[in-house]
């Protein structure tokens, strides 16, 4: 009986040494595959600041070409506002005008 007491006990050993080094290796399984998790997310959250990025640079392009379009207009129409007669503006005015018709 005793020696019997000693192989089952040796054997319940073996198997929670057997049991351990599962649970260790899943453990460094689960390690590794949330680390490589989470370089994805890192990844796919770096790819969507870049794109995030780019589209904001890109509505920017749009704003100053359309703020330079405004610029463009205003200074037709003061062109347009300039070369014509003058004579019903006042004294004021009309120096102010003649000044910016010799900068055009």
């Amino acid at each position: 009986e005793a020696a019997t007491t000693s192989g089952q006990g040796q054997r319940e050993r073996c198997c929670e040494k057997k049991g351990s080094r599962a649970s260790g290796s899943s453990s460094t399984n689960d390690e590794a595959l949330a680390r490589l998790m989470v370089t994805e997310m890192a990844s796919q959250e770096k790819e969507e600041r870049l794109a995030f990025l780019k589209i904001k640079m890109r509505e920017v392009e749009c704003r100053e070409r359309e703020v330079r379009n405004q610029e463009c207009r205003q200074s037709q129409g003061n062109i347009r506002f300039y070369l014509e007669p003058y004579g019903h503006l006042t004294r004021d005015a009309r120096m102010a005008m003649e000044e910016l018709r010799a900068e055009i």
